[in-house]
């Protein structure tokens, strides 16, 4: 599911807790640090139902992120990537 650039970078990182949820994570980090980490959590690590409540609550305080417009670039790829993990977890 993940891209060979984003399992190096897990690999490579000392810094942050794989093993964290992502309940631990919406402490500890803004919901945009946030989605750069979800993807590198290990899959066993993460809820559905945390991760529907965190989308939920992005979406909530984000007015169209998806939009393509020069606020949204940062994390618009991330948001993508966190969605698909999502659906692939909900529905596999």
């Amino acid at each position: 599911m993940l891209s060979n650039t984003l399992k190096n970078n897990r690999d490579r990182s000392t810094n942050l807790n794989y093993e964290k949820t992502i309940r631990d994570l919406v402490k500890e980090y803004s919901l945009q640090k946030c989605l750069k980490i979800i993807p590198l959590l290990k899959v066993e690590n993460i809820k559905v139902n945390e991760l529907e409540k965190f989308l939920r609550k992005f979406f909530d305080e984000n007015q169209n992120p998806l939009d393509k417009n020069d606020d949204n670039k940062k994390f618009r790829s991330d948001l993508k990537r966190v969605i698909k993990i999502y659906d692939w977890l909900k529905y596999r």
